[in-house]
């Protein structure tokens, strides 16, 4: 599973450009736990879910995968933050 989300960060990494690896990386995992929460056993198991990148909404995937994201979500808060500085 290590390797999985490994490959996931590093993936995803390059999607966001602005985010550091840490932040990627917590994006991922709070993807991965709001899936659970809603589809419960259903979601399938944290390997499954980063080897075949269920984090990332596309017309070709079965089913309903695709991820809300709130209004607090990590490009938001990188926004925040930059105008901050």
């Amino acid at each position: 599973m290590i390797w999985a989300l490994k490959d996931a960060i590093d993936f995803q990494s390059a999607q966001m450009p602005e985010a550091s690896l840490e932040q990627v990386g917590e994006w991922l995992v709070k993807v991965y736990f709001d899936r659970r929460a809603s589809k419960g056993d259903f979601a399938g198991a944290p390997q499954k879910f980063f080897q075949q990148a269920l984090y990332r909404p596309g017309p070709n995937r079965r089913g309903n995968g695709k991820v809300t994201v709130p209004g607090d979500d990590l490009l938001t808060r990188t926004m925040a933050q930059l105008e901050a500085k």
